[in-house]
Parts: C-alpha cells; sequence; structure tokens
C-alpha cells in the first residue's frame, strides 16, 4: 500500500555538518564539503579536506552507508541550492561540512529510493520555493522544505523494486558519459601525438600571437540584449557546454536587434567563438549553419583559412598550455574578464598547415562520434527523467 508522507517522516532527526578547525595535533578527520558534491547524485572523493574535530563528534556525526548528504547552502544563479548525493560507504571515515546536513532514513525506507526522489525534487526545480539570498549566498530553508515536500512511500519492497530500477536508468546515462569523456581524451591524446606538449614545444615550432593567427577579433556589443519569443537566436556562454552546443535554454532577439548585435562582429560558420567572460577561456568551432547574434562575453575569431586550420586553432585554444594564459591574463581583475588587447597576447603553436588539417580530418571523425553519443546520452537522460516522474506519481 502507498501512502503520501512529507520527507521529515521518513528520516531520523537531521544531523548538521561541522567544520572543526584547522589540524594542529588533534584528531584529524576527512570532511566532505558541497564541492564534493557531483550533479549526478554522487560524490568526487579527490579533493577532501582534513579538519581536526573532537572524538565525540566524530563518534556520533561520521557517515553511514546510505546517509544522504543535503546541500544547505551554495548554488547558483542556473542551479538552485539542495542537491543531494548518496553515500555509498568507501571503508574510510567522513563528516561532512557546516554548509551540508545529513540524512538518515528510517529502518522501512529503502535508503536509495529517498535518495532518488530527492535527487528528483532538485532535478525538477522543486527546491526553488525553499530558497533565500543573503550576502549573496542561496540557503536552503531545510525544516520547512523536509516538513513541507510531499513523497509517496509504498512497500518496502517496491520501494527496493524501483530504485532498482532507477539504479538501472542512472547506470546507463553515466556509462553514456564515461565514454563521451574518454572520446575528449583521444582527441587531445591526438593532438598531443601530432604537436607535442605545447608548454615545452616538443618539436620546435614557430610561436605566433592569436592576434598574428587572426585577421579580426571582436566582441559582441556591450548591450543588454532584449529578449523576444521568437526571432533570431542569441547564443551566449550557456549555450557551450564541454564543447556542444546546447540550444536546450536558447533565447532570441528581433530582427532590428540582430542587425545591431551582428553589425560589429558577424559571426559564421568556420569562425571559432571565444569566452572571454563568465567562465573564460574555452572555445568553440561554428560549424553549424546558424545565423546568429552573440553578446560582449564572446569573442569572434575570424583567420585566414589557408594559414590556420579551424579545428586545430580550437583544439589549440582549449589546451592547458593557452587556458592557463587566459587565466594569468585575467588575474587581478575583479570580473575575471578578458578584455581583446590581452586575449590577442595568447601565444600559439603554429604547425605546418598540412599537419592542421590532418589533425582536422582525424578530429572530424572524432567529434562526428562524439555527436553520436551526445545523442545517446540524452536519450538515456530523458529515460531516467521521465522514470523519476513516474515514481514521484506512483506510477513505477
Amino acid at each position: 500500500m502507498k501512502v503520501n508522507l512529507p520527507v521529515i517522516q521518513t528520516i531520523e532527526k537531521p544531523v548538521s555538518g561541522e567544520w572543526g578547525i584547522e589540524p594542529s595535533g588533534g584528531q584529524i578527520i576527512k570532511v566532505l564539503r558541497n564541492t564534493n558534491f557531483n550533479n549526478d547524485g554522487s560524490l568526487n572523493l579527490k579533493d577532501v579536506v582534513e579538519r581536526e574535530i573532537v572524538s565525540a563528534k566524530i563518534s556520533s556525526k561520521k557517515l553511514k552507508y546510505g546517509d544522504i548528504l543535503i546541500e544547505k547552502s551554495g548554488g547558483s544563479p542556473n542551479q538552485p541550492v539542495g542537491r543531494v548525493v548518496f553515500f555509498d560507504g568507501t571503508g574510510e571515515d567522513y563528516l561532512f561540512s557546516n554548509f551540508t546536513s545529513a540524512l538518515r532514513p528510517k529502518k522501512d525506507i529503502f535508503p536509495k529510493y529517498l535518495f532518488y526522489l530527492l535527487y528528483g525534487n532538485h532535478l525538477f526545480k522543486r527546491t526553488l520555493s525553499y530558497q533565500n539570498k543573503t550576502t549573496g549566498i542561496l540557503n536552503l530553508q531545510l525544516e520547512r522544505y523536509l516538513k513541507e515536500s510531499i513523497i509517496p512511500v509504498p512497500s518496502f519492497e517496491d520501494q527496493q523494486r524501483i530504485a532498482t530500477i532507477l539504479d538501472h536508468a542512472d547506470s546507463i546515462r553515466r556509462k553514456n558519459r564515461q565514454i563521451l569523456e574518454k572520446y575528449n581524451e583521444l582527441a587531445q591524446s591526438v593532438f598531443y601525438e601530432m604537436f607535442g606538449d605545447p608548454i615545452k614545444n616538443t618539436f620546435n615550432y614557430q610561436i605566433i600571437t592569436l592576434k598574428e593567427a587572426c585577421y579580426s577579433i571582436k566582441d559582441g556589443p556591450h548591450l543588454s540584449p532584449k529578449y523576444v519569443e521568437r526571432g533570431i537566436p542569441f547564443i551566449s556562454v550557456n549555450n557551450i557546454i564541454k564543447g556542444f552546443w546546447d540550444f536546450s535554454n536558447l533565447k532570441f532577439i528581433s530582427q532590428r536587434d540582430h542587425e545591431l548585435f551582428n553589425k560589429k562582429c558577424n559571426p559564421r560558420k568556420g569562425d571559432i567563438l571565444y569566452s572571454k567572460g563568465g567562465t573564460t577561456g574555452f572555445a568553440k568551432y561554428i560549424d553549424i549553419d546558424l545565423e546568429f547574434s552573440n553578446w560582449v562575453h564572446l569573442a569572434v575569431l575570424k583567420f585566414d583559412r589557408e594559414k590556420i586550420n579551424g579545428r586545430f586553432l580550437e583544439s589549440m585554444l582549449n589546451s592547458p598550455y593557452c587556458y592557463s594564459q587566459s587565466q594569468l591574463l585575467t588575474r587581478g581583475i575583479a570580473n575575471r574578464d578578458l578584455v581583446l588587447g590581452q586575449m590577442a597576447k595568447i601565444k600559439l603553436l603554429s604547425p605546418p598547415i598540412e599537419l592542421q588539417k590532418k589533425f582536422s580530418d582525424i578530429n572530424e571523425n572524432i567529434e562526428n562520434q562524439k555527436v553520436y553519443v551526445k545523442q545517446c546520452l540524452q536519450k538515456s537522460e530523458d529515460l531516467f527523467q521521465s522514470l523519476l516522474q513516474r515514481a514521484f506519481r506512483g506510477e513505477l
């Protein structure tokens, strides 16, 4: 039999986090922060801080298998606070910071089932109405959220069955992500195999600046766009995610405004977009036939295709060698935005154009495979979210 209950009735009393002090001779323990939260609900344990915390608190608050960590403070304008991660046990003891809390399911609640419903609450932005903002930080009104958020609670056996279904769907989307990452690693490996380490300049290529490689480096107008329901696509840094176009949140401007924006930099297929604001230091080759405008945070690079290849230039600019230069150029600047004059100073390798074109052919084959995997990933994401929605409605 299924009942609907507030989350607070499915858990023991929430456990608040601890931060402790810098290690100074007392008992040391690893403390998880929201920076250790992956958006897929897993934990990233590669960079966990160690803090000194009294033994009594470690004993009473250390995490157990099945605990669910929830983010109480953090988030961003594009990501509500309230992310959750599942603690599946690692053989080590962990505490958690005071920006998080631990939710421990009651004995008649299957931990993974509760985790998926809380994960869905955040994914579908149901935590938005429980957040407030103080001093630039988003805070979750945890007590109110737990009391007012209602979830379906079927029998323990059905909870296990539903969690198993969602585990399988989640596993498929994770595997697709891993394949995509492998293709990214392959593209980087090919680049280094053909051109060596740019930092060491292994093959002693000529070094040129971005200004020398491009005959035009321009950004969009320093104006705030006025969006309309239908019109010309308006591309921002949010439409380029990890080297892929993401048009899920595409916005539009009027033809009149497009002519105003486009008059300055006129992006076209074969050019490169380069991020100079927001997340600075990434490049995207324009490989689509789409008339669009762009904002000040994206510069348009136009170059002589007989002297430098677009795919090579994209990979060169996305290499750690060029990325580190972009970060150094913005050091000390409050908003960390690149100005065009700084961007023009970025140094590049200049291998023979024939070798660049050979790389481009290989890279294009990899990109085609990545597009296919991206489509599979989207289908697996859609499947997972559909199953999650059905679980919320008590239909799974």
